[in-house]
């Protein structure tokens, strides 16, 4: 990405002469749409899925453009499929030891009529399978690095990007997430005064887990990214239903 973007994955601080790039929960990639917080996390060397997990495509659970309505497209992030040397969740620049448990991700732009995968319009989807557990430690990891952000700069791993400090906002649950939905406003400044809004959505049901990243004026959601996490929501209860894995968080706000 090439701005400021809250990765939570809700975008990724990178290349300030561009924009940066703050998100939590994105890609390492210099493309996609949010805020590469990754702070140190180690590179995921499992590659054999269980069972489980393998029986459903993560493709297969991607929210589509047209779930979105007429004229929206779709964009894969560069490296999307990849999780050697990609960062998933990094919020605040915590560290995040769930990203060893990863086994796939799929991550894509969902672009709106006339815009562009790179527009603030954008809304972007990360899904990632884990190993038996993994996604309830990420949850866990998640709530944690939300409820105690360090104040002050925090350095990222990026070569070239600005330390930033974050503000954490977490979010009221919603009547068309899944419970223990984990949502978050991210409000990142550079050290050169430059600053990114952003929302970022994680829901998690068996051994996956639906990231919906986009940026905010007011600090909520607008009505294409709830879009987005209302169809997110309804293929993880599906792919769970198929696939047999275990029930995901039953507590009923994002927090809980």
């Amino acid at each position: 990405m090439q701005r400021i973007r809250v990765r939570t994955r809700v975008r990724g601080l990178a290349a300030i002469g561009a924009g940066l790039v703050l998100i939590s929960g994105c890609s390492s990639s210099s493309s996609g749409h949010p805020l590469n917080l990754s702070a140190g996390a180690t590179p995921l060397v499992t590659t054999e899925a269980p069972q489980d997990a393998a029986d459903v495509t993560l493709q297969g659970l991607a929210v589509s453009p047209q779930q979105m309505g007429t004229g929206w497209t779709s964009q894969d992030v560069e490296n999307g499929d990849e999780v050697n040397g990609e960062v998933t969740l990094d919020l605040c620049a915590q560290n995040f030891p769930s990203e060893d448990l990863r086994i796939g991700r799929h991550q894509f732009s969902l672009i709106p009529p006339g815009a562009s995968a790179d527009s603030d319009q954008a809304v972007l989807e990360e899904l990632v399978a884990y190993n038996s557990g993994g996604a309830q430690q990420a949850r866990n990891e998640l709530l944690n690095a939300a409820a105690h952000c360090p104040p002050g700069l925090h350095q990222l791993p990026e070569p070239g990007v600005p330390a930033a400090s974050f503000k954490i906002t977490t979010l009221p649950a919603n009547s068309s997430w899944l419970p223990g939905t984990v949502a978050v406003n991210v409000a990142a400044t550079t050290s050169a005064g430059q600053k990114e809004d952003d929302i970022a959505i994680y829901q998690f049901q068996g051994d996956f887990m639906a990231g919906v990243y986009a940026e905010t004026t007011d600090g909520k959601p607008d009505s294409d990214e709830l879009k987005a996490a209302a169809a997110a929501a309804t293929l993880l209860k599906t792919a769970t239903a198929t696939t047999g894995t275990s029930a995901g968080p039953t507590a009923g706000s994002t927090a809980g």
